[in-house]
């Protein structure tokens, strides 16, 4: 074990005690010979000597009585010393007993103050800690509520995420605005029904489109006016666009007693505002309470808001290009069908006129070669074979003309009263000249009121419609047949009809009957040119006065071509 070095108080203590350990020892030491050196002179004397002795033994013991009182006293200074020295010893060890009791009180002291300082600190600490620990425990109830609010809002973002997926899928209106509705519902659990009202673009109002808990009856009669509709959610609501609730409906507004339901509690409106004209409103309702919804949904139908503009601006984008897109496929088509139809103009005017003009070509040729010897009469006859060959042509010339003048809107059509008795009659009789050449009887029959009926037509038009079904009859009817024209009133029309004695029309040729260039199965029996151009131009004049026309036919019973016009 390591010795530790005495310090100069111990020390000393420790002489101290060794001095006082050495007194007692002479004291003891001066007493064992005192004690001793008495009892070898107690030895019994003998009877000689006693007298003699008895003095010197008086003397000695004298002496001895000295020398013990000395030792005697020697013991007792060497006692008294060492207890001099004991009590010194003891005397010192208690004050320095007292003064390290003092000391060490005095350190002790110190040492509660320190502690209780220390404990006033550690209970600061405490305190501290218990402050920051409720401040820790604060922030990590907000941080707890931050997390819920996060995860809604991620919720609520993974919800709008599909909900704007699901609409961007959309690219027409009508089926846009009520995705629309159906996802602004997922959004809003308060809202119980709903609906849209719409710009109708081609009727210039707006109606209501879309629905969720409603039926289509409950707002099939609500049209509103650009001017309604901007007093009713403009003025009323001051909706210029954006989110808002509204819980006052007023009913006694022209454009409010349009609607015939009772109102909501409250309605959470969402309006769709596009290059600065409101293409339309959501309208999602409570009926329950007028407090049903909250900021937060506000906040997140704002957010909708901004993908419904996107979704229909894209939709409207979309549509205008798919309609321009048609648009320009019509067209195209048309022009396709245009292009064709050109060539078989050609090809049929060439065709058409080809025999036409080598007729005229020869009978020009014979009237030049031999006019010094043709009579005059085989001269008449040769011009009017040429003027009935030009005739023939003219009416090739003037059915493109028309068909082209129908299918470019250049044809002038001049309405007025006609009486059709008249205009048929008229027509009817420039067709007998016609007829008579294959012996062909044209009859007419009126009824007794039909002389008295007229219609709103073109003059030209109508003449076109009743000659080309007249000629048309004459063409394909077999020599010496008849052909009846019918004129009949019905109700709020009147009837006319052409009935032949020909071949009829079969069930394969009956749906082109009115196509144009139309190339039937029945053949004209005079030997007549067909452009396939008659029964097209006469059904597109019918339908351009507003009326109708079809053909009732059986194969090999003749035909009856019907034609009605309102009166």
């Amino acid at each position: 074990m390591p010795v530790h070095p005495l310090s100069n108080e111990s020390r000393f203590v420790l002489r101290f005690r060794r001095i006082g350990i050495l007194f007692f020892a002479l004291a003891l030491l001066c007493t064992y010979f005192l004690y001793r050196s008495e009892a070898q002179h107690q030895k019994p004397p003998s009877a000689d000597t006693t007298s003699t002795l008895l003095i010197a033994r008086l003397k000695e013991l004298e002496q001895n009585r000295e020398v013990m009182l000395r030792n005697t006293l020697i013991a007792i200074t060497c006692a008294a010393l060492a207890l001099v020295m004991i009590f010194a010893n003891r005397s010192y060890l208690r004050k320095q007993a007292g003064q390290k009791l003092k000391a060490q009180n005095q350190a002790l002291s110190e040492a509660n103050q320190e502690i209780e300082r220390q404990q006033r600190i550690l209970e600061d600490q405490a305190a501290e800690i218990e402050l920051a620990n409720a401040e820790l425990s604060e922030s990590n109830l907000h941080l707890q509520r931050l997390n819920r609010a996060i995860q809604l809002q991620i919720q609520e973002l993974e919800t709008l995420d599909s909900i704007v997926k699901t609409i961007n899928r959309e690219t027409d209106t009508p089926r846009l605005l009520q995705t629309l509705l159906e996802q602004g519902h997922l959004l809003l659990p308060s809202a119980e029904k709903g609906s849209v009202l719409a710009l109708d673009h081609d009727n210039s109002c707006y109606r209501f489109v879309a629905f969720h808990g409603y039926s289509h009856s409950t707002f099939a009669d609500v049209v509103l006016t650009h001017e309604e509709m901007e007093r009713r959610y403009t003025g009323v609501y001051g909706l210029e666009g954006g989110v808002y609730v509204v819980t006052d409906f007023p009913a006694n507004t022209p454009e409010g007693q349009k609607f015939t339901i009772a109102p909501p509690a409250c309605a959470l409106l969402i309006t769709i505002p596009i290059a600065g004209s409101m293409e339309g409103i959501l309208f999602f309702d409570n009926f329950s309470s007028p407090t049903a919804f909250s900021e937060a949904d506000i906040v997140r139908c704002r957010h909708y808001r901004e993908h419904i503009i996107a979704a229909f601006s894209k939709a409207r984008t979309l549509s205008s290009m798919q309609q321009t897109a048609s648009e320009l496929a019509l067209r195209n088509t048309m022009l396709q069908t245009l292009n064709t139809e050109k060539n078989e103009f050609l090809g049929i005017a060439a065709h058409d006129m080809k025999n036409p003009l080598a007729q005229i070509m020869m009978s020009a040729g014979l009237m030049k070669r031999y006019a010094d010897r043709m009579e005059t009469q085989e001269i008449v006859q040769k011009a009017d074979q040429i003027e009935m060959t030009a005739m023939r042509m003219n009416r090739i010339i003037s059915k493109l003309l028309d068909i082209n003048a129908i299918e470019t809107g250049t044809m002038q059509v001049q309405l007025a009263n006609i009486p059709l008795q008249h205009a048929m009659e008229v027509v009817v009789r420039d067709l007998r000249s016609v007829a008579d050449r294959k012996g062909i009887v044209l009859v007419e029959e009126y009824a007794p009121e039909a002389d008295s009926i007229s219609i709103l037509a073109d003059p030209m038009a109508l003449r076109s419609i009743i000659e080309n079904v007249g000629s048309n009859a004459i063409k394909y009817s077999p020599h010496h047949t008849t052909i009846r024209f019918k004129l009949m009133p019905t109700t709020g029309a009147i009837r006319l009809a052409v009935s032949d004695q020909g071949p009829g029309i079969s069930a394969e040729d009956m749906p082109k009957l009115f196509g144009k260039f139309a190339r039937l199965s029945a053949k004209p029996t005079g030997g007549e040119n067909s452009t396939g151009l008659g029964l097209s131009i006469v059904k597109t004049l019918v339908e351009t006065l507003h009326g109708r026309i079809w053909c009732e036919s059986e194969e090999g019973s003749g035909a009856t071509f019907i034609i009605e016009f309102p009166v």
